[in-house]
């Protein structure tokens, strides 16, 4: 082994530890943001309906719908998002310093193996990355540099690729796969819905926004995260406390008797309280007259 290969080893090993330990307390993370995340793809999702990017991007969905629908049936299908279920595991593990050893796709199924082991990061990419949007921005990034696109070729292409995406992680989030079983299926419901809405986020805010605006919102993106998930939890603690805590009100009877006097041209009445039993009387105006004087 070379001291190249012994430092390589050295770091992922020292990787794993750290992201292994790491596991618990960023699922409680991505617990604690979840409410967060719900609020920030709501104005995302409202600046994309007033965008007139909307009518490509959801022409992008129903073209992935009618492909969808061509070939579900068919081996490509099923190698395609075994494809891209095992290559997002390859990246990820060459992210963690990884060397991999065996790699098989099939219409069937796949694996890939590495020198070193693996960690819960690599197991749960699949799940969290969209590998198809960001490689989908990425070409049209490479390409709009060579020449001009069409304004609708973003939004249409970024359509296509998340549903895409959302179709390929609902066909692999199954309880009885290997890999969630690997990992747990609490830890699996606390981590994968945080950051599949951040993602969605992403993809909306780049889908709608222009090229000058798109940078600004990313960042507000991730500050409002950070800042509404204090007042989220805020906000669900205090009506909790509010329902749990709070008292059935009570009807108390109102005893009290006005001293004010008004004028009546009805004769002098006496009337009895049902509940309080207090006698009450109102004057005439005559009366009233007399006393004023």
């Amino acid at each position: 082994m070379t001291a190249v290969n012994r430092i390589r080893c050295y770091l992922a090993d020292s990787l794993d530890r750290v992201v292994n330990a790491l596991k618990w307390p960023f699922a409680l993370t991505c617990f604690f943001f979840l409410p967060s995340c719900f609020l920030v793809c709501w104005p995302s999702s409202m600046s994309l309906l007033r965008s007139p990017s909307l009518p490509p991007f959801m022409l992008g969905i129903l073209a992935f719908g009618l492909v969808s629908r061509l070939i579900k049936r068919t081996v490509a299908w099923n190698w395609l998002w075994v494809l891209e279920h095992e290559t997002v595991h390859l990246l990820a593990g060459l992210l963690c310093l990884k060397v991999p050893k065996r790699w098989k796709v099939s219409s069937k199924g796949g694996y890939v193996g590495f020198d070193r082991g693996g960690n819960w990061l690599i197991i749960i990419a699949p799940y969290v990355i969209p590998l198809i949007p960001l490689l989908a921005f990425g070409v049209l990034q490479v390409v709009s540099t060579l020449m001009p696109l069409k304004p609708w070729m973003l939004p249409a292409c970024m359509g296509f690729s998340m549903a895409a995406h959302v179709a390929f992680t609902w066909m692999e989030s199954d309880f009885r796969q290997p890999d969630i079983q690997r990992l747990g299926g609490l830890f699996s419901l606390l981590v994968a819905p945080t950051l599949h809405l951040i993602f969605l986020a992403v993809v909306l805010i780049v889908s709608g926004a222009s090229k000058d605006s798109t940078t600004r919102q990313l960042s507000n993106l991730f500050q409002e995260v950070g800042q509404n998930g204090v007042v989220a939890w805020r906000a669900v603690a205090d009506r909790g406390s509010s329902f749990i805590f709070a008292k059935t009100p009570t009807e108390v009877p109102d005893t009290r008797t006005s001293t004010e006097t008004y004028a009546d041209p009805q004769p002098a009445k006496t009337a009895t309280s049902a509940s309080t039993g207090v006698r009450f009387e109102r004057k005439s105006a005559s009366k009233q007259k007399a006393e004023s004087h």
